[in-house]
């Protein structure tokens, strides 16, 4: 999780790049041929306590950010579309890719009324363990029961440990000490400490959770609008460099398969989750090419560039985040001046 000090440094980052025209001598070298960009949840109401506010977008704003790469004449696309672009030498125009991750249900009420209205497309990696109600975003779990919570109660080597719950301080430190604990745990540790969790406080995380995701219904009704692909984004949303490889095949590829059947149609493109690379790497994306994904697509910042043609199954995404909702950042974003910064003037990083 990036702290709101942060937050203000790479804003201001942002608005020195664009106020010096660093954006604007950067472009020629840095835009390159296209973007990906990574969105999650588009939502309005967000209260006071909202750790994972970064992943939130207003309607608004959305639509803003359509309306404005509209106007610099960039083509929006799918994965699909983009794939071919990547793949092919001419390249008439530069596009973007609308891409959220997970599959929440404000992806259809509000992103998708939008994408119809404005009659551009998107994509929506989705996890379908999420979907089917077999497995939960656990950072969206903690977070609601911490919420509603005046104190909580929580298992340590120790013994059972109580925590005070009941004011925004006491609530955010909660918080990051469960998604800390979490976060860096593998997969059998932390299913282990969210059952103990939910016996102890008398909770249901799944029961929680449900409400936040899309339904299959709402799937299929985007699947048939013609404006949205989808992508396969695992089953439970592991790291996958913490896996077997046998067990991160099986989350790509059962989850391709899952979504495959319930679609009726080829999932030819996969989302890392927790895709840094510090999560992933050369072993990941080998297991994408072998699964017979096109495309995968990490969190790793960037534009693409014509020699990422050779590195389909590791490609760049700018993450939208919640904290910077202002067109200036977009317009920065597509110059590729931020991928020069973050990677050492290098257009490629992976």
């Amino acid at each position: 999780m990036t702290s709101k000090l942060q937050h203000r440094a790479i804003g201001a980052i942002i608005g020195g790049v664009h106020a010096t025209g660093l954006d604007l001598l950067l472009s020629n070298r840095y835009s390159g041929i296209g973007s990906i960009f990574t969105f999650h949840r588009v939502r309005s109401t967000l209260g006071d306590f909202s750790p994972n506010a970064g992943l939130s977008v207003t309607p608004e704003f959305f639509e803003d950010v359509i309306k404005h790469i509209k106007k610099q004449n960039i083509d929006i696309m799918s994965m699909t579309e983009a794939h071919k672009r990547l793949v092919k030498s001419d390249r008439p125009k530069r596009f973007v890719v609308l891409s959220f991750d997970d599959g929440y249900r404000d992806n259809y009420e509000n992103a998708f009324r939008i994408c119809q209205k404005l009659r551009v497309p998107m994509v929506i990696n989705v996890t379908t363990g999420f979907v089917d109600g077999t497995s939960f975003p656990w950072w969206d779990a903690i977070e609601e029961f911490v919420q509603h919570r005046e104190r909580i109660i929580i298992p340590t080597k120790a013994g059972n440990r109580e925590l005070d719950t009941s004011t925004l301080s006491a609530k955010t430190a909660a918080y990051s000490q469960l998604y800390k604990s979490l976060r860096a745990a593998n997969r059998g540790i932390a299913a282990d400490f969210l059952r103990k969790l939910e016996r102890l406080n008398n909770t249901d995380f799944q029961e929680i959770c449900q409400r936040l995701m899309v339904a299959w219904d709402m799937v299929y009704e985007m699947r048939d609008s013609g404006l949205v692909e989808f992508g396969a984004h695992t089953l439970t949303h592991p790291v996958l460099r913490t896996l077997s490889e046998a067990d991160a095949e099986h989350e790509m590829a059962a989850s391709r398969a899952v979504l495959a059947k319930r679609l009726g149609l080829p999932v030819e493109h996969f989302a890392y989750p927790f895709g840094s690379s510090a999560d992933v790497g050369a072993r990941e994306f080998a297991l994408a090419k072998r699964v017979g994904f096109s495309t995968a697509v990490t969190t790793c910042h960037g534009t693409l560039q014509p020699e990422h043609k050779a590195q389909l199954h590791a490609l760049p995404r700018l993450s939208i985040n919640g904290f910077h909702q202002n067109l200036q950042t977009i317009e920065v974003f597509l110059s590729g001046a931020t991928t020069a910064l973050a990677h050492g003037l290098r257009r490629v990083a992976m």
